[in-house]
């Protein structure tokens, strides 16, 4: 997308960000460099929060996704981004980030987690609703 972004950032009056797979450093300088404002690399630092410190010390440095196998593109991204927030959340709650997680287990988990979330939302939506009738 860095082409489209380049064009984009031309003529566009406001800051724009170029995010998706960035997880090399020559790549996110390559970005700014085209004029784009900012990078996003939500993944690669769900898996490396350290990311932009070894780059200072090894412009070399760089995250290993592993691949997502799953044949249906919509479920392998699904789970993809599934085990990138699966990661966050162990961040927030000051863990360690385990690159080699499963994405299939976390889609499950995160499968499970909205399920939960959306019973008690309704509960919640129960109680705050007046009867109508």
């Amino acid at each position: 997308f860095l082409t489209l972004a380049e064009e984009l950032a031309e003529a566009s009056p406001v800051p724009l960000m170029l995010t998706g797979g960035v997880v090399r450093r020559p790549v996110a300088e390559q970005v700014l460099a085209s004029g784009v404002d900012l990078v996003g690399m939500g993944s690669a630092l769900a898996i490396d929060p350290d990311l932009p410190n070894r780059w200072r010390l090894d412009a070399a440095a760089s995250v290993e996704l592993a691949p997502v196998t799953i044949k249906d593109k919509a479920i392998a991204s699904a789970a993809s981004m599934a085990r990138v927030r699966q990661q966050l959340r162990r961040l927030g709650r000051g863990k360690s980030t385990r690159p080699t997680a499963s994405p299939v287990v976390a889609l499950l988990k995160e499968q499970l987690l909205q399920r939960r979330a959306l019973r008690r939302y309704r509960r919640w939506l129960q109680h705050r609703t007046p009867s109508i009738g």
